[in-house]
């Protein structure tokens, strides 16, 4: 299977997967157990990192595989895999560079889950999600762009643009668009949530920069990484529960408002940080949370393989991209209207406008509208004029040989 089609499947994985996520998030914290609604951030957290570390039998039994299998292959079917052949150019890592490279991957992505779940306890519904997938784009576009120092073209320039208006509009849409929505809303919870989303967002923008750069330079694979991840993100989320559990809040109710949102209270009234015990309690009180938290582990399990793959063969900016479209397809889900009043989402103009701005902004990205496409064929007549490769006669051009023509294009596609 070559390389694009099995990016193309990925992408479709993806979104289905991580729509299902999200979706399957939302009924989870909307249920009711021991008295009380189940929303625990880092304990949520916690089967995340649990669910990575399944990565690591799953690179354990992809090597079996593919060393059983490579053996009844012959020379030249194993060169036709694009992936195999260039390993070979790949560079060696140290064990200790492995696991700090990966162990600083982690840890960010540990903050930015924190905060980016942290956010909606200021400011609730779809909004966070929206803008952490927009930022998580442009991040990833002006980290990438002040690394490869190679200049984007004006399509992606034009998106650029249009993601900043698109998060402006979001933005908004936390105060109006609503039509039935008479509810005064805080700007300071707004504040603080959008700057949480952005620097959780920071976070991962070079999280997905690192996993790519050692996944497509160092011979190392995709699934090793997301098991250690899962491993050293288990034991530093474990450490924070912990610790969160021994953080009591001293909260009266209805004059507290974030900290009612941030902090847990069990079925004796106690008020912790996080309260793992409790929601561990509440999961086993339930049954519809156990089949719930069982789904998001398998589902959430495949998500991480299938996102560190796009990351390896697409690149962190498609894994961006692509993050935007599972965004849409949550908050289509939650506005239709056989789904549950405790669960729909209002429906928001100013969302709606977004979310159609934001699958322009994708095509653009993508340089699906070719925008640039005269200057591209005005600057090659021009580089090849200059070259002396080509005549022009009766406003066509020719050139000389299709060793020149190759030589040629190659250059242009270097400038």
């Amino acid at each position: 299977m070559s390389t694009r089609i099995k990016l193309i499947i990925l992408l479709i994985l993806y979104v289905i997967f991580g729509g299902a996520i999200s979706i399957i998030l939302k009924f989870i914290y909307n249920q009711q157990s021991e008295g009380r609604h189940f929303y625990h951030d880092l304990f949520i957290t916690q089967l995340m990192f649990l669910s990575e570390i399944f990565g690591l039998p799953a690179y354990y039994i992809k090597n079996h595989i593919s060393r059983k299998y490579s053996k009844k292959e012959n020379e030249e079917e194993i060169s036709k895999d694009k992936s195999s052949t260039q390993e070979n150019t790949l560079k060696e890592l140290s064990n200790k560079k492995k696991f700090l490279i990966i162990l600083f991957a982690c840890f960010l992505d540990f903050l930015a889950c924190f905060l980016s779940d942290l956010a909606l306890a200021f400011v609730g519904g779809s909004f966070a999600i929206f803008l952490k997938s927009l930022i998580l784009v442009q991040l990833i576009f002006v980290l990438s762009w002040c690394l490869t120092k190679k200049k984007p073209i004006i399509d992606q320039r034009i998106g650029f643009f249009f993601a900043w208006v698109t998060i402006i509009i979001i933005c908004l849409s936390v105060f109006y668009g609503e039509k039935d929505n008479n509810e005064d809303k805080d700007f300071t919870g707004f504040i603080i949530s959008f700057f949480m989303v952005f620097f959780a967002m920071f976070f991962q923008s070079i999280q997905s920069i690192i996993e790519e750069n050692i996944t497509r330079n160092y011979i190392i694979h995709q699934f090793y990484i997301i098991g250690f991840e899962g491993i050293f993100g288990f034991c530093i989320n474990l450490i924070c529960c912990i610790i969160s559990y021994n953080i009591k809040c001293d909260i009266v109710k209805g004059e507290s408002k974030y900290s009612e949102n941030i902090c847990d209270e069990d079925d004796e009234g106690i008020w912790r940080l996080e309260n793992a015990l409790f929601a561990i309690r509440q999961i086993f009180a339930k049954t519809a949370l156990i089949v719930l938290i069982i789904f998001l582990i398998i589902i959430r399990f495949l998500y991480n393989l299938i996102t560190i793959s796009i990351i390896k063969y697409g690149g962190a900016l498609t894994r961006g991209l692509i993050e935007n479209i599972r965004t849409i397809v949550f908050w289509v889900f939650f506005i239709i209207p056989w789904v549950s009043e405790d669960y729909r989402e209002n429906f928001n103009w100013l969302r709606f406008f977004g979310a159609i701005l934001i699958i322009v902004i994708l095509l653009l990205y993508l340089a699906v509208f070719k925008i640039d496409e005269r200057i591209t064929i005005r600057s090659k007549i021009i580089n090849i004029a200059n070259l002396g490769r080509i005549t022009i006669e009766s406003n066509k051009v020719e050139i000389n040989s299709e060793d020149d023509k190759e030589d040629t294009l190659n250059e242009l596609e270097e400038k």
